[in-house]
């Protein structure tokens, strides 16, 4: 692999939603991922994932409608800005030598948890089991490990 796909390099989403703490910064802390999650799930309302940002979008446009009325048309508009060029998928080993990296297996474990988060969110707007402009109350949303 090359010098860009050093595991330190994957240790971004963590330390973001980590916060200012010097151990989030220390790639492969796992009190850094737990405390990630803690924060995740107390500080944000929803967090969306790019592959399904339409999604995202719809969901933004039912909790705050005040502030995303008509995001979907505008994500839609902008679709072609968010594509790729010339997309080159990595090779089987280099995708098993990444996979087999504790940081990148921890990153991983840190986007299921947000995309779980959103997809809940998601499938109570889509069941009708949240109504546009009912406020999210989080403690419905967090496990009982946090």
């Amino acid at each position: 692999m090359g010098e860009d796909c050093s595991e330190e390099n994957f240790w971004l989403q963590i330390p973001y939603f980590c916060g200012h703490h010097p151990a989030c910064t220390i790639p492969g802390n796992e009190w850094a991922l737990q405390e990630a999650k803690r924060n995740l799930y107390r500080h944000y309302l929803v967090v969306g994932i790019t592959e399904d940002f339409d999604s995202f979008l719809s969901v933004l446009e039912t909790i705050l409608p005040r502030f995303y009325r008509g995001a979907r048309l505008i994500g839609a508009q902008n679709r072609i800005v968010r594509r790729t060029a010339r997309k080159i998928p990595p090779l089987p080993e280099t995708r098993k030598q990444l996979e087999a990296s504790k940081i990148y297996r921890m990153e991983r474990e840190f986007y299921d948890f947000a995309r779980a988060k959103f997809q809940t969110i998601k499938y109570k707007i889509q069941n009708n089991l949240l109504h546009p402009g009912e406020k999210i109350i989080y403690q419905n949303l967090v496990p009982k490990t946090l």
